[in-house]
């Protein structure tokens, strides 16, 4: 597994708890210096949604000639959805070598068909993995005040799982981390707002996988989660990117 960086962040004002708003583009190069340093290999581009992401990749990769390999969504062999049948249909198809698929620990819909378009050979990157800042390290959604209308409904389900992260001396924030070596995607991709969260995932994900009976009792908290809470598409937020991008 390696980590990719998401771009959304360095191009949009992003993120459930996002209270900054757009970056700027000396904190956007901060982060792809983090990144860099911190041993990642790739940054995810979606050209038509992610407003000045392009722009500040292309800048960065002029003064640092082979940072990061690029990959672009939408270009041939390469699809991203939130969709489990398009997902798994791709399993099935030729000019599809790369599927990018959200996937979290609230979030299990799409775990069986990680594992079965990694058995066909296919590259598997998996976002989301803090559910657009929702798994952010507290319980209480009146400390989320950027992008959404989420808050009051995720509450229990927040509340609940920070009750599981604490009985293992750990924040949701690590839970949500660590939960990477469930779904043991080829491609993990994760974006910032800051350098020093990428510093605090790593650190996480180096710790290792979570403990069996923490991961037990997970699986079984997730079944009875409403669609609304892990879908950031039905959240009313600000770019809504539809059902085939993220």
């Amino acid at each position: 597994m390696v980590f990719a960086l998401g771009t959304a962040q360095l191009g949009l004002h992003y993120g459930i708890s996002n209270t900054k708003g757009l970056l700027t583009d000396a904190e956007s190069y901060a982060i792809m210096d983090r990144a860099y340093r911190l041993g990642f290999v790739a940054v995810d581009l979606d050209v038509d949604h992610y407003g000045e992401a392009t722009r500040r990749v292309k800048t960065y990769l002029d003064t640092h000639c082979g940072a990061f390999k690029v990959l672009r969504r939408g270009e041939p062999g390469y699809i991203s959805t939130y969709d489990p049948i398009m997902a798994i249909t791709s399993a099935y198809r030729s000019d599809v070598r790369i599927v990018q698929v959200p996937a979290n620990v609230l979030d299990g819909r799409m775990d069986g068909v990680i594992k079965r378009l990694k058995r066909v050979g296919k590259t598997v990157v998996v976002r989301s993995l803090f559910l657009q800042g929702l798994l952010g390290g507290t319980s209480s959604p009146n400390e989320y005040t950027g992008n959404g209308k989420i808050q009051d409904k995720a509450k229990d389900t927040l509340t609940l799982f920070a009750a599981y992260a604490k009985a293992y001396d750990m924040t949701v924030s690590e839970l949500a981390a660590r939960w990477v070596w469930e779904l043991d995607p080829d491609v993990a991709l994760v974006g910032a707002e800051r350098p020093e969260q990428l510093d605090k995932l790593v650190e996480w994900v180096s710790i290792g996988p979570l403990p069996k009976e923490l991961v037990a009792t997970v699986q079984v908290a997730r079944q009875g989660i409403e669609a609304e809470i892990i879908t950031p598409t039905m959240w009313g937020q600000d770019f809504a990117f539809g059902p085939g991008s993220s």
